[in-house]
């Protein structure tokens, strides 16, 4: 992991998110410590990355930073359910 986030990086992983290009995003999450993300929703977009990627303790773990950040999220919750359910 890097030293910190990087905002170029961030944009750079919603961008490819949005264009559902995960596998180059998840090569760009795992570069970032996550830890120093303060943005409840930018941490569940990594875990969606990761959900698509399938990493679901991976996943686990960004969205309950996510939670912590903003325990009022229900699409946080959706999607920590989403884990539940699409885990093998």
């Amino acid at each position: 992991m890097g030293a910190g986030l990087s905002m170029a990086s961030v944009n750079k992983i919603k961008e490819l998110a949005n264009s559902r290009e995960y596998s180059l995003a998840l090569e760009l999450v795992e570069h970032q410590d996550l830890t120093k993300s303060l943005n409840p929703q930018f941490l569940r977009l990594c875990g969606e990355i990761y959900i698509k990627n399938d990493r679901y303790k991976d996943a686990r773990r960004c969205l309950i930073m996510a939670h912590r950040l903003g325990p009022e999220s229900k699409r946080v919750l959706y999607t920590l359910s989403l884990i539940h359910i699409s885990e093998p």
